[in-house]
């Protein structure tokens, strides 16, 4: 005898999350985006310092996500980013609409 196969609904994030998240976006000045290599697979873990323009650590993180949206004034900021050794040095400016950014590792 032989078995039926049954039909299994597709795990995964549903577009209505996806949706929640940009919609909520706007929420958040710097919004940053890690990837790496060349198929732009998202990149975590990435240890994450953001400097305002004084120089001091208005941010912190050991261990960021690919998606890593934070809640600054508007200003001039510095993005130290270490992914995997490699570091990368961004000097980026938040205006009143927010920016994105995104680090890619080659």
């Amino acid at each position: 005898g032989g078995g039926r196969g049954r039909d299994h609904p597709a795990g995964g994030i549903g577009q209505g999350e996806q949706q929640r998240m940009h919609q909520d976006a706007r929420h958040w000045p710097l919004r940053m985006v890690f990837s790496a290599h060349a198929d732009n697979e998202y990149a975590a873990g990435v240890q994450l310092k953001v400097f305002n323009h004084q120089g001091r650590a208005v941010l912190r993180l050991k261990h960021a996500g690919p998606m890593t949206y934070v809640q600054l004034p508007p200003g001039d900021y510095r993005i130290d980013a270490r992914y995997q050794g490699q570091m990368l040095t961004r000097q980026v400016h938040v205006g009143p609409e927010g920016l994105e950014v995104n680090l890619h590792w080659a």
